[in-house]
């Protein structure tokens, strides 16, 4: 069995994973530099196990010159995606000394291709047979040595100080995860690109016997990388997952600050019905005390008794539901007419409050959106809140239309009030966090209202209302097209 090939190309497979790996990362989010030099590095690499695997079974001394001189203009890939991984991935090496190796590098380059066979021979006249892992391979054995040599050496020692530099910067940046980097990955740069120069020194002058192996260390360099990658990527899914936890926080302190905002109407609200139960109650003690009850008018008492309960309960329900602290089940197919029922409910108090009246237009039967109850609501909340202080200014003939509609595979909740309208100045910042035109406002309504949307695939638009006031529009995808789209197989001729 040739090892020889086996091994090169097993690197050179685990070096295309990999890459490719990290290249649709870096499709996906295309902020990640690294992640695109990661693989170009792997493109290099690649090259270089190709044309050692050539140099070794070379049949005639021009061929492996020739070969060697291509390996050098490979090896400024190498070095090129290596220097643009450790500039994005560090952030911290002087950029004169970063162009300074790529100067360099480029000027070795050229003196591969026009002071001899190449960089590091100017001929090559003959060449030796010796044994490794079992297989004859070929090496130097008579040549003329290039002096140009020195410029690919100047050039590799100005990259490691590069190298070296950028590490020292970012283990003097004295964060633990900072110094864990400067010692595993620029640590590992520095000793194998070290290791590859010397073996490439030694061969070339005839010191060692060998083959030249210089992708080995490359290939070690692109595993230390590739661990380093990983990590970003685990550290990436765990700042996801707090900044999600921080998002739930931020919602329900603002729930807890709206609700603050409401008490009074919602204390007024829930005696409403606590009322009405007191008085009926009174009502049914009198007419038991007769000495022939009127059985049908206890019976219809008892049932005014019950719907007050429910409708206290429900405003009870809701705020309960609105308070909790746990994050909110996942997405469901939602009802939105009803939903919105239950918010109107639930301000009811502060709505009539203010002498605002509410227009419905709530298109029936409508399809269940792709949504959560509770976040909702939330969102409904702080539009209909912001629409309600708007109006502050016009109380007279204060109306606030709700309406909803379907819009192909959306659900449209619109929400339109008789307020001044959104000035064309505040429009951009609408949804900017901690801007608010309310003395004392959070200013965190509008924004949390818009992240949740974005959470659940959905839009939230704001507009200013061709006939006057301000409009807010709720796109949610429908619970039917999301599960028509995962029925849908991924290639429809196929059977």
């Amino acid at each position: 069995m040739d090892w020889i090939t086996v091994i090169w190309s097993a690197a050179a497979g685990a070096c295309l994973i990999l890459g490719l790996t990290q290249f649709v990362v870096w499709c996906g989010r295309k902020h990640t530099w690294e992640n695109l030099w990661f693989s170009v590095t792997t493109v290099g690499v690649i090259g270089l196990i190709a044309c050692e695997l050539l140099t070794m079974k070379a049949a005639s001394a021009a061929e492996y010159a020739n070969t060697v001189r291509w390996a050098h203009l490979i090896f400024l890939i190498v070095c090129g995606g290596m220097l643009g991984f450790v500039h994005s991935h560090f952030g911290t090496g002087l950029r004169w000394l970063l162009q300074l190796a790529l100067g360099l590098r480029v000027a070795a380059v050229i003196a591969n291709f026009t002071t001899g066979a190449n960089l590091h021979f100017k001929s090559v006249d003959s060449l030796q047979q010796i044994e490794v892992l079992g297989q004859s391979v070929n090496i130097v054995g008579t040549w003329q040595a290039n002096p140009w040599v020195i410029l690919g050496q100047l050039a590799s020692l100005v990259m490691l100080a590069y190298i070296i530099n950028a590490a020292w910067r970012m283990w003097h940046s004295g964060t633990h995860d900072a110094r864990r980097r400067a010692i595993t990955l620029g640590g590992s740069l520095t000793i194998f690109i070290a290791l590859a120069a010397t073996l490439a020194g030694l061969v070339a002058a005839g010191v060692l016997k060998i083959p030249l192996h210089t992708s080995l260390p490359f290939f070690c360099m692109i595993l230390a990388m590739a661990y380093e990658l990983s990590r970003e990527v685990l550290r990436s899914d765990r700042l996801a997952q707090q900044l999600r936890t921080n998002q739930l926080e931020l919602a329900h302190l603002s729930r807890v600050s709206v609700l603050g905002e409401m008490a009074g109407a919602l204390a007024h609200e829930v005696n409403q019905p606590l009322a009405a139960i007191l008085s009926n109650a009174q009502v049914g003690s009198r007419s038991m005390n007769n000495g022939e009850p009127d059985l049908v008018e206890i019976h219809a008492i008892l049932d005014d008794i019950a719907n007050d309960a429910k409708r206290a309960g429900g405003i009870i329900h809701g705020m309960r539901a609105m308070l909790k602290k746990d994050q909110p089940p996942d997405p469901h197919p939602l009802p939105v007419n009803p939903t919105i029922h239950q918010v109107l409910a639930m301000l009811q108090g502060e709505i009539s409050s203010r002498g605002v009246t509410i227009e419905l237009d709530l298109e029936d039967p409508l399809p269940h959106a792709h949504f959560n109850r509770v976040e909702l609501q939330q969102v409904l909340i702080n539009l209909v809140m912001n629409s309600l202080d708007a109006m502050k200014q016009n109380p007279r003939g204060a109306q606030l239309k709700v309406s909803t509609a379907r819009d192909g595979n959306h659900v449209v909740i619109t929400i339109h009030d008789s307020g001044p309208g959104i000035a064309a100045d505040i429009m951009p910042q609408l949804f900017d966090p901690f801007f608010s035109t309310k003395p004392g406002g959070l200013g965190l309504g509008l924004p949390i209202s818009k992240s949740i949307a974005e959470h659940f695939g959905a839009q939230l638009h704001a507009t200013n209302h061709p006939h006057g006031g301000a409009q807010f529009q709720l796109h949610m995808q429908t619970a039917d097209s999301l599960f028509k789209k995962a029925e849908t197989p991924s290639n429809p001729n196929k059977p």
